[in-house]
């Protein structure tokens, strides 16, 4: 006989909470067989009452020093309760052993053993404790034959051992099926639990959407093992979609976008609820249908904050058409959607709130922040890679002329609109900004002097190009480091006393600084 395990799945309550409950089964079991002996002893077999009596004062007391024992012997004290479990078998069997063997009328104590054991401990020793009470049934049967236990007068054949041990190990194994259905139940829903809970740790660290698109398919696709996942997202102004698939070797890849969400299996966000979809219909849900072709029994959640519809989860459970899916998984998958939907939120308001700080808010432009920073990174460069570097800086002509003639509203639609020309005139590697009230710096990374009064010319032609209905000029001035200033604070200088000349010569021109002094223009 192989020892009996006592580990039981997590879920359940505490190993020591489950062996005080064994404790009292077996206060139970005692109590019914000594009222039996008490009440009817004539009904129980060949022995007396007084065998019983005796039998079960000895197995409580045996009980009761080997618990004493567990509790002070905390490492031996697992193969004690094992101890007992058997010795449990043992005093079942002597008790139908005085009640007339395999047809005792107390036989079904064994199968409430069996079960409470099952129940209590795990399926796995349930079984094996089966296997002993029939080991020892057999054993009682023998004795039996051998004339050393009393058959009852309506006992019937020797046969009917075998038909009572199978009857338990029948009864035994359903037990431990039907317990460890539960016990699968319990670890799933823990897992699922454990996972929802490492998402969560994960998102609260992230700062990218990129990185919560990843923490949500991820734990979406470990948590309930969906062939496929697709989550489409927002993205100013349009919705793209990233699917993780089992080819993808745990990535997750975006495979389509789209101008609107419109189309997306209905979701609305003044209806967020979950959505079950046999399969998906190229026509109504071209984005997802795209991310996840050929899906079927697939779980939409929308992912809505605010009355706001920033996309949806898309999880495929795949299988049969006509395969379910547990509402507990559905309600599950909807807490991981909330999740990511408030570490999406919280990631387009803290990109916003930098965009902000880094912008300004009139033009659109780099404020005078970023500028001085890029200044220096570009200044930087420059030195290491022995490069020029140009600086720009421009000056709206005559603004308070406009702000006089045309109202302030129209002289900030005409700094949006010099903002708009020198962002749309300018290199991808060039830094326009705002400098300050109509003051306007454009950082020229790797530009020489040569091209720079072109360049310079360039983005003031831009300017006035897009001037629409009030009419502007600009003047410039144009400094490069290191032929004209060795830092940035020379720089600004350098650019500012062009600048000066420019508007001192006439207004609308560009005038380059030269170290020697002379202003050229």
């Amino acid at each position: 006989m192989t020892p009996i395990d006592l580990v039981a799945p997590a879920g359940l309550a505490p190993l020591h909470r489950r062996l005080e409950l064994l404790q009292f089964l077996r206060v139970g079991l005692t109590l019914a067989v000594s009222v039996a002996a008490f009440l009817a002893p004539g009904s129980l077999g060949g022995h007396p009452g007084s065998s019983l009596l005796v039998a079960s004062l000895a197995y409580g007391g045996v009980v009761a020093a080997l618990e004493v024992v567990r509790r002070r012997a905390s490492a031996r004290g697992a193969a004690l309760a094992s101890g007992l479990v058997l010795l449990d078998g043992v005093y079942l069997a002597v008790v139908m052993s005085f009640t007339g063997g395999p047809q005792s009328r107390m036989s079904f104590l064994v199968l409430v053993h069996v079960i409470a054991v099952t129940l209590l401990l795990s399926f796995r020793t349930g079984l094996k404790t089966a296997l002993w009470h029939a080991l020892l049934l057999f054993a009682v049967s023998w004795l039996q034959s051998a004339g050393v236990v009393a058959k009852l007068p309506s006992g019937g054949p020797d046969e009917a051992a075998a038909v009572r041990a199978l009857a338990l190990l029948a009864v035994a194994i359903s037990a431990a099926w039907f317990s460890s259905v539960n016990e699968r139940e319990l670890q799933r829903g823990k897992a699922e639990l454990r996972a929802l809970a490492a998402m969560a740790a994960r998102l609260a660290g992230t700062r990218e959407r990129s990185e919560i698109v990843d923490a949500l398919l991820d734990g979406v696709s470990q948590a309930f093992a969906f062939p496929r996942a697709a989550l489409v997202v927002s993205d100013k102004g349009t919705y793209r979609a990233f699917v993780r698939a089992p080819g993808d070797d745990g990535g997750v890849t975006e495979v389509a976008e789209a101008p609107s969400c419109d189309g997306v299996v209905g979701a609305r966000p003044e209806s967020p609820v979950p959505i079950l979809m046999r399969s998906l219909d190229p026509r109504r849900d071209p984005l997802l249908s795209h991310a996840l072709p050929g899906a079927v029994n697939v779980v939409v959640i929308p992912l809505v904050v605010d009355g706001e519809l920033l996309g949806v989860l898309a999880a495929e459970r795949a299988g049969r058409p006509d395969a379910h899916v547990t509402r507990r998984t559905v309600d599950l998958l909807a807490q991981f959607a909330t999740h990511a939907t408030l570490a999406l939120r919280a990631a387009a308001l803290r990109a916003e709130v930098e965009r902000l700080a880094d912008t300004d808010g009139l033009t659109g432009l780099a404020n005078r922040r970023v500028f001085q920073l890029a200044l220096s990174r570009e200044l930087a460069l420059a030195q290491r890679r022995g490069e020029p570097c140009t600086l720009v800086l421009l000056d709206v002509d005559h603004f308070k002329a406009v702000n006089d003639t045309y109202g302030h509203q129209a002289g900030d639609d005409v700094l949006r609109r010099v903002g708009l020309a020198l962002a749309q005139a300018a290199r991808g590697t060039d830094v326009p900004a705002r400098y300050g009230g109509e003051e306007f710096a454009v950082i020229l990374p790797a530009c020489s002097p040569v091209r720079a009064r072109a360049v310079a010319e360039r983005l003031r032609a831009a300017v006035v190009a897009g001037a629409g209905d009030v009419p502007v000029t600009l003047s410039a001035g144009v400094a490069t480091y290191p032929d004209d200033a060795g830092d940035e604070v020379s720089l600004v200088a350098a650019a500012d006393r062009a600048l000066y000349r420019a508007k001192r010569t006439g207004r609308d021109r560009v005038v380059t600084f030269r170290r020697s002094r002379r202003l050229v223009s």
